[in-house]
Order: C-alpha cells, then sequence, then structure tokens
C-alpha cells in the first residue's frame, strides 16, 4: 500500500441494544445499510485496536491499526509521534441511540492507568476519554449535577426517592442548602443512591411507575423516568438519576464538551462524536454491562450547575471550528463552500455527512458521497474540498 496519499476508510460498526433500527437512522444512512436486521448503535472512524477501520486501497483492505504499525511516521508525522506516541490520537464516531445508554464517566490520564494495571479487563486502555459531541437530530442527554437548589426541589417532590436515600439524610440536605452548605452533601447523598438495596430499587420503580402512569400530564423529568422504566421494568438505580443530574436536550448542530469525571449519559436521539482515542468507560447504572459504583463515586467532580454548551467559531475556509481543551483533536464543520487546507504535516480525518464532495491531493481526486471517509496521512501534504451542498466533517491536530 502507499501512505503518502489519503486513504480511504470502512468504518467499523457496533451492534449494541441500544442501538436503533430505524433504516432512515444517522449510523443506518452513513453505513448504506438499506435493510437493519440487529440495532445499529455506533460507526468508528480510527484505529482503536478494539474496531480499527480498514484501509481499502486497490483491491486490498487492512486494518489502519496494521497500517501504523509499518509506517506511523508517514502516516501520523514526527509531531504527533512526539506528542502522543506511534498511535492516531482521536477516534470518530456516529451514534444512534434508541435506549438509554449508561450512566458513566471517563476517568482522567492518571485514573485511567492506574485501572488499566488493575484490571485491564474491565479497563482496556490506559488513557483519559476526553469528547465532543455534536448532535445531528435533537439529543436528549443527562449530565452532569443540578444545583443544590434544584435538588432539594426534586427530592421533596418524588417521594420514592425516600426509599432509596432514606428520611433523614434527605432532611439532612435540604436543610443544608438552606444553609448554603449542601454542596458537601451531594457526594453522600449519590453514593446513597447507587448503592440502594436491590429491594429498595424495586419498591422505588414500581412505586414511581404507578404514581407516573395516573398523571395525565407528565413535567420532561418525569416523562424521562418513565421512559427509562419501561427501558428497565424491573428497576435501576440509574432510573433516579434523573433526580439528581441535569437533563438537557441539544439541538442539531448544538455541541457538548465532556471532560473527565463528568457524569453523563444520552437517553436519545442522533449524534456525531471525536475523542481521544480510548474507549474507558466507568459505569453505574442503565446498564447490563460491568459496573464499578465505587470507582464512579469517588472520581466524579461533584461540580453543579447547568452545562455550557460548545459555541462553534467561524474557522478559515468557510468552516465552523467546536473549540475545547482537548489536545487530541479539534473538529471542523465544513458545508456549501470549497476550501484551500493547509495542513500542519500531521494526520487528518476528512468524513463527508451529506451531500456529495471532491477531495483534490495534489494530481490526485477523490468523490466521497454521505459516509465515505479518508485519512490524510502527514506525508501527503496540503489538499483542498470542493464542497457544493454537503456536510463535511475534519478533524485534525490542534
Amino acid at each position: 500500500m502507499e501512505f503518502d496519499r489519503p486513504l480511504k476508510l470502512i468504518p467499523a460498526i457496533k451492534h449494541y441494544d441500544w442501538g436503533s433500527l430505524e433504516s432512515s437512522s444517522l449510523v443506518a444512512r452513513l453505513s448504506n445499510s438499506t435493510i437493519v436486521e440487529k440495532p445499529l448503535a455506533e460507526l468508528w472512524l480510527g484505529a482503536h485496536p478494539k474496531s480499527s477501520s480498514l484501509v481499502e486501497q486497490g483491491g486490498e483492505k487492512v486494518p489502519l491499526v496494521d497500517c501504523l504499525s509499518e509506517s506511523s511516521t508517514t502516516i501520523l508525522g514526527q509531531a504527533v509521534i512526539d506528542s502522543f506516541g506511534p498511535r492516531l490520537p482521536f477516534l470518530f464516531k456516529a451514534l444512534s441511540i434508541n435506549r438509554a445508554l449508561s450512566i458513566q464517566a471517563h476517568p482522567d490520564k492518571d485514573l485511567a492507568a492506574l485501572l488499566h494495571r488493575k484490571s485491564p479487563k474491565s479497563y482496556p486502555d490506559d488513557n483519559h476519554k476526553p469528547e465532543i459531541a455534536i448532535a445531528a437530530t435533537e439529543v436528549e442527554m443527562l449530565y452532569g449535577f443540578r444545583t443544590s437548589q434544584d435538588i432539594v426541589r426534586q427530592l421533596k417532590r418524588v417521594k420514592e426517592l425516600e426509599y432509596l436515600l432514606g428520611v433523614s439524610e434527605i432532611q439532612d440536605f435540604i436543610n443544608a442548602e438552606q444553609s448554603g452548605s449542601a454542596d458537601r452533601l451531594l457526594k453522600s447523598l449519590f453514593i446513597k443512591l447507587m448503592n440502594a438495596s436491590d429491594g429498595a430499587v424495586k419498591r422505588a420503580s414500581e412505586s414511581l411507575s404507578a404514581r407516573l402512569a395516573e398523571q395525565a400530564v407528565l413535567n420532561k423529568d418525569d416523562r424521562c423516568a418513565a421512559k427509562l422504566l419501561e427501558q428497565h421494568p424491573s428497576g435501576d438505580r440509574g432510573v433516579f438519576c434523573v433526580y439528581l443530574l441535569n437533563l438537557l436536550t441539544i439541538r442539531a448542530g448544538e455541541a457538548i464538551f465532556s471532560e473527565p469525571n463528568t457524569p453523563h449519559a444520552y437517553i436519545s436521539g442522533d449524534l456525531f462524536e471525536c475523542m481521544a482515542n480510548s474507549d474507558n468507560v466507568v459505569r453505574a447504572g442503565l446498564t447490563s454491562k460491568f459496573v464499578d459504583v465505587k470507582t464512579l463515586a469517588e472520581m466524579l467532580s461533584y461540580e453543579q450547575g447547568p452545562p455550557r454548551l460548545v459555541a462553534s467559531e467561524v474557522a478559515g475556509g468557510g468552516g465552523r471550528v467546536f473549540p475545547t481543551a482537548a489536545k487530541e483533536f479539534e473538529v471542523l464543520k465544513y458545508s456549501r463552500t470549497s476550501t484551500d487546507i493547509q495542513t500542519n504535516e500531521a494526520v487528518e480525518l476528512v468524513f463527508c455527512v451529506s451531500g456529495r464532495t471532491n477531495l483534490v491531493n495534489n494530481d490526485l481526486r477523490f468523490e466521497l458521497s454521505a459516509g465515505d471517509s479518508y485519512l490524510i496521512p502527514a506525508a501527503a501534504g496540503s489538499y483542498s474540498l470542493e464542497i457544493d451542498s454537503a456536510e463535511v466533517f475534519r478533524v485534525k491536530i490542534p
């Protein structure tokens, strides 16, 4: 294979039970899946050992991770290797969510390395996982802790929380909020919820389900709880996180950045994600996968208040950039304009998500339609995108 030219990628497709069976979903559309027989959850573009994209060239299909082993400097660039080692620093995904994902957070670098050493089976990566989510449709999600004032409102309103937290613990938090010191009790309140007995969870879930079913009109929080109860009819602690975490709706085109140690869970919708090249997840609810309540409870930052969305900014060439604190990636989006791109001699990714565009590199010309992606090796140099009524994501190293 020649690695000094744009490399056509074949994405890895993940089938999880929370994925969509709709042929119109984002993952179905971008993977050209017209007949969906099992849930389509994620599309991965990258070189993670768990699910590497394939490089297609001249009839050959070779895992990108193997290509990197063969020619890392040509593909990544020496500066990238010096900063991140001989691996692709980022991973780009598309997600289609029909059922809620787990209550989860991602460890920082130090904790990721520690967890990997202690339990490599449960935590396969030694790397952190800062990530940005960019909504393709309306996305509902939980993110970060509510303010103490808002939590108190929920504690007074949702009587089933008494089964899980205890009357005295709830009253202690209410009293502390009135004196301005509730933040010091938030961690213990969350731990109490996550460690509630199975019997208490079952009782609380049955009571909440019955009560919500009798109400003619539900507010946003209760609608979400009712949806999660339908998905977990035998009960789940994660259902009651709705009343401790912020419930927000992100509109198409809006973005949010998840830093390490921030609890979150996607509830529904289609979105794009870009992250550091890691699959480390610490889970504590709404899942049948491995959960680690103790680690999650200790690692969380317990920052409170409404989350801040990432405001995109005008970038050169008619694109818009989504700025974050991540050192491994920077995401730009282009639409309805052509642009010349000067690389910084580092690897990049181009992913067409709608319409058609042409990628031109030296004397080579590649036509991309929705779902097509190319990795631009460092040795390939500068390139241009000829965009006409298309949407294209570009991932680069900041």
